[in-house]
């Protein structure tokens, strides 16, 4: 564990160029510029996939199929600022072992450890479960979950939630703590975003379409470079003296 958290200070570390440029009266100006090549690791997980579809409406549309969509276009942006993407998945499928291995809550648990697993063995800064909620009618807007004692989940959930803010007719819901059995396990800080809600009829409409799963990618993406970016802040001496 300790030397995993230590890789993970450094690839954070690592995440942006700081630029010091000082002025005629002396003073120092910090400024960030965007992370360079594969300097960090973010795994996007899709939820659900293979035997487990997640959600479904009445017209049989799977969660799957949107969490899945979403990843895609998020791991298209992310990319093209220079961040490393690790996918759980590509395509329909799941992490579940061969059916003579698994029974009851091992099939869910398994499936969640290996991508657990993956995350893990590529050193990921950042672990983001993208799912699609369902309730009443009535309920909406999207919802950022972080496990309640780690700082880094929290910063990256509120991050990724008043990115998702803006978004049309988008509830200002805050990020909230959860103790899920994922956000528990994982090592580095992770969040579940459940994305809208299916069983709200505009919602459904919103999350369907590929145009809003672009807008929904392009905040998610949005989130996380403000994740990184209030990261390291933290990381940066609270004091320099002027030259």
């Amino acid at each position: 564990m300790h030397v995993f958290l230590a890789l993970r200070r450094k690839i954070v570390a690592e995440v942006f160029l700081l630029a010091l440029f000082v002025t005629a009266l002396g003073t120092v100006t910090v400024v960030f510029s965007a992370p360079p090549g594969s300097c960090i690791n973010i795994v996007i997980d899709p939820g659900h996939g293979g035997e487990d579809p997640g959600a479904l409406d009445r017209e049989g549309h799977e969660e799957e199929d949107i969490n899945l969509a979403v990843a895609l276009y998020l791991a298209d942006y992310l990319k093209a600022q220079g961040f490393n993407v690790i996918l759980t998945r590509r395509y329909d499928t799941d992490y579940v072992l061969p059916k003579p291995f698994r029974k009851g809550k091992t099939k869910k648990r398994c499936d969640l450890d290996r991508r657990i697993a993956l995350a893990v063995r590529h050193y990921a800064s950042a672990y983001i479960s993208l799912h699609v909620n369902t309730g009443r009618p009535s309920s909406r807007g999207a919802e950022s979950y972080y496990h309640p004692k780690s700082l880094d989940s929290k910063i990256l959930a509120e991050s990724i939630q008043q990115e998702l803010w803006s978004l049309p007719g988008m509830p200002k819901k805050k990020a909230r703590p959860a103790n899920y059995y994922l956000l528990s396990r994982t090592p580095m800080a992770s969040v579940i975003v459940e994305m809208g809600y299916l069983t709200n009829p505009v919602e459904r409409r919103n999350l369907l379409n590929p145009a809003y799963q672009k807008q929904l990618a392009q905040a998610l993406s949005r989130g996380i470079v403000l994740y990184c970016q209030r990261k390291a802040l933290r990381n940066v001496p609270t004091f320099c003296p002027a030259f």
